[in-house]
């Protein structure tokens, strides 16, 4: 589980998804179907997901619905 601040959008892929880097160093891959919610919350914008270990390159956005 992580919880964080969302510190800058590292790319948007269609193919891979959303990349995003934490304040914790923590760089997550989330499926296309977060990125509106990504974007909603912005740089700065508190996240809570859950992540396949070790790597972090499949995430779950927790307490957000999916779009």
């Amino acid at each position: 589980m992580v919880f964080s601040k969302i510190s800058w959008f590292i790319y948007f892929n269609e193919q891979s998804g959303v990349g995003i880097s934490t304040t914790a160093n923590s760089h997550l891959q989330f499926d296309i179907r977060y990125y509106e919610t990504l974007r909603d919350i912005g740089i700065n914008g508190d996240i809570k997901a859950m992540c396949v270990l070790p790597y972090f390159d499949k995430c779950i956005l927790l307490g957000f619905k999916m779009f």
